[in-house]
């Protein structure tokens, strides 16, 4: 084997040599699983506009028709909540196409989709806390509630599969939901929100550019394939 092929394997390639490529301009190249992720790809996105599509048309009736009975100038809160939480899949999955067809853009991308995917959670968790309404009426909702092992994993008859460990300590045995409880799953919400985004930056940077080893080891396999190619 050449110098080029023994160091290749080494090289890490940045985003950024895919520069200039789209992936339409090759799909005759482009080998079966790489066709099935374009076409599921484009099955979800389908799906997800034609569905969200009908729902947006149907809500901005009935809100029209709500103001104009109501003389308000903008709906409540909940109703804007509800429109960010149909309406943003849309984009995230018009995201996600466009990084199949332009796989340069990923790093772009994935953090967009990272700080829309915050929005969308942190909406719909805002969402269901509203639907429970103001007090008394919450605690009286969480009373007509069962017992579980809530912080435990659904294993164990709990609903946190995220941390489970957390009902080694606050869920030993069955317990009432309380609003303590909310509070405490609505400050890890904010928490994911926080801390996503950041993370998600900093693991697309690498794809942008590689780190000090990797660069090293790219500059000694173009060094060695110099080598070969004026050794011929």
């Amino acid at each position: 084997s050449t110098p080029c092929a023994e160091h290749s394997c080494l090289a890490a390639m940045p985003l950024n040599a895919l520069w200039g490529f789209t992936a339409t301009d090759h799909m005759d190249e482009a080998k079966w699983p790489i066709r099935a992720v374009w076409v599921i790809g484009a099955v979800a996105w389908v799906t997800t506009v034609v569905f969200s599509t009908m729902w947006i048309i149907q809500d901005r009736r009935a809100t029209r028709l709500y103001l104009r009975e109501q003389r308000r100038a903008i709906v409540p809160v909940h109703n804007q909540l509800a429109q960010t939480i149909v309406v943003l899949p849309v984009v995230i999955a018009s995201l996600s196409v466009l990084t199949l067809i332009r796989p340069v853009t990923a790093l772009t991308m994935e953090l967009m989709i990272a700080i829309l995917s915050c929005v969308n959670v942190g909406s719909l968790s805002h969402y269901f806390l509203l639907a429970l309404g103001d007090p008394p009426l919450t605690e009286e909702l969480l009373q007509k509630v069962s017992p579980k092992r809530w912080w435990c994993g659904s294993l164990c008859g709990g609903v946190s599969d995220t941390m489970p460990g957390l009902g080694h300590f606050w869920s030993k045995e069955p317990h009432q939901l309380n609003v303590e409880d909310l509070h405490t799953a609505w400050d890890m919400v904010r928490q994911f929100m926080f801390f996503f985004s950041p993370a998600t930056l900093s693991q697309a940077a690498s794809q942008w550019c590689p780190h000090q080893s990797c660069r090293i080891r790219t500059a000694g396999a173009t060094l060695s394939c110099w080598e070969a190619g004026s050794s011929r």
